[in-house]
């Protein structure tokens, strides 16, 4: 029986084994209505880790519960109002200036539980909660910045982006308040390339398995023990390392040809994401995102 080996570590999110689904717009419109998207086939509320949403027209989000836990590409308008809330378990990539994701209300929202990647603007005015990883190359407004009220310029409702992880500016890019907007919650950084290409090179996955690589991983998130199984020899001779927020390792352990099983203990990690990477002798690299909760 081969033997099983005894770690430390914490995470988040296993492989699916599910196809590829991918939406793109034809023109401009609101999310819901067909006649917006390929084929008529409009994206569902709740986006699979596998699935991409490419969005190259003026997209409106009104009155929605979104929650991606795959791949939105932007390279358009995109006004959410009407309390739409936006919850982002996977990846939210911004391409240009021509990129815009803009709340026109106090009642919407955003929750990044994962990576938005910012190349374009950024604008909101109601609560921003970043809770993964936000790399800022782009402008974010935290307001609605001013309105007329036939005597003066006054403030509107104010935005509040709270960072419980990481917020990076990279290129000198910062984060804009006014009209008494606030940002609370850790501090941003800079120069994060390298944490930024291993965040946005992991794979995103919910779910038990992941036949499609060879590796298997559960449970996900997880409070404590977090088992990893290797299907093939190739995988099994591997060194494993773990990555904290900042891109520091917490976790680096070189398994043996003969093992097919990690069993990795991270009850003493702090709750939060975390990123694996399985390196093998023959150069292959996995990465994925993990949760301790």
């Amino acid at each position: 029986m081969k033997k099983k080996l005894f770690l430390l570590a914490g995470f988040g999110f296993a492989l699916t084994a599910f196809a590829q689904t991918t939406y793109s717009t034809t023109r401009n419109g609101n999310w819901d209505s067909p006649e917006h998207w390929v084929g008529g086939v409009v994206p569902p509320n709740t986006i699979n880790a596998k699935d991409v949403v490419n969005i190259n027209h003026i997209t409106g989000l009104i009155s929605k519960n979104l929650i991606n836990n795959g791949t939105i590409n932007i390279n358009a308008y995109v006004p959410f109002e009407g309390g739409t809330k936006i919850v982002n378990n996977g990846k939210i990539i911004l391409l240009s200036q021509n990129a815009k994701l803009n709340s026109n209300d106090k009642g919407s929202s955003i929750t990044n539980n994962y990576a938005i990647d910012n190349n374009g603007y950024i604008t909101h005015i109601s609560d921003f909660v970043n809770n993964g990883y936000i790399f800022n190359q782009g402008s974010i407004f935290n307001f609605q910045k001013l309105f007329y009220d036939g005597v003066t310029m006054q403030c509107s409702d104010w935005g509040r982006l709270v960072n419980n992880n990481v917020l990076c500016n990279n290129n000198g890019n910062v984060v804009s308040n006014d009209c008494g907007s606030t940002t609370t919650g850790n501090p941003s950084i800079s120069n994060c390339e390298t944490l930024k290409a291993t965040i946005m090179n992991a794979t995103l996955a919910v779910g038990e398995t992941a036949k499609s690589d060879g590796i298997k991983m559960y449970p996900n998130p997880t409070t404590g023990i977090f088992n990893i199984g290797f299907e093939n020899n190739d995988l099994s001779n591997s060194k494993v390392q773990i990555f904290d927020m900042t891109g520091k390792s917490v976790i680096s352990k070189n398994t043996q040809k003969s093992d097919n099983t990690l069993i990795v203990d991270i009850s003493s990690v702090p709750k939060g994401n975390y990123v694996l990477k399985i390196r093998t002798t023959n150069g292959k690299e996995i990465t994925r995102k993990m949760m301790k909760k």
